[in-house]
């Protein structure tokens, strides 16, 4: 089983290493860290991964936070997505919770903790409804046999019916 992906995506090259300090010391046993510098390397990379959190500057050159998330969303519709902006309009905001599920905005600069906490929640919530989808296709699964033997104790009763 591949391990989880946090993805991060960031034009400034300071800053992914921030991050890349941050959550390695926080993370990096647990998840695969991956840092892009530019969103088309971002979108290349998510294809390989098991994303479970991917975190997005908003201004870059190439395209804007919201629409790298967007089109993210397309492509892993289950991961958390989080803008991470110091810059960001409110309609891209906006687009990024009606178009790409954002699960939360946050500002820079960004207080250690609170990424942290937020990145452990976001994962949590990911693992918890991959979890549901599970029990989903299991119920799904065991609704179908009972069905089955229900139809099938019922042709069993009929025929009994007949004979007496």
């Amino acid at each position: 089983m591949q391990k989880l992906a946090i993805l991060c995506v960031d034009d400034e090259e300071v800053i992914l290493e921030s991050l890349e300090a941050e959550l390695s010391l926080a993370f990096q046993d647990k998840y695969e860290l991956e840092f892009c510098s530019n969103p088309i390397d971002a979108l290349e990379l998510a294809e390989e991964l098991e994303l479970a959190v991917v975190i997005s500057d908003y201004i870059m050159p190439q395209m804007t936070g919201d629409e790298l998330l967007i089109k993210l969303n397309k492509q892993n519709p289950k991961a958390k997505k989080l803008m991470l902006t110091g810059q960001s309009r409110m309609d891209g905001v906006s687009r990024a919770i009606n178009h790409a599920n954002l699960y939360r905005y946050l500002e820079k600069p960004w207080d250690g903790r609170d990424l942290i906490m937020t990145i452990r929640q976001a994962v949590q919530s990911y693992r918890d409804e991959q979890q549901l989808k599970i029990q989903n296709e299991q119920l799904l699964g065991m609704n179908e046999k009972l069905e089955s033997q229900v139809l099938e104790r019922t042709q069993d009763l009929e025929n009994a019916l007949r004979k007496l």
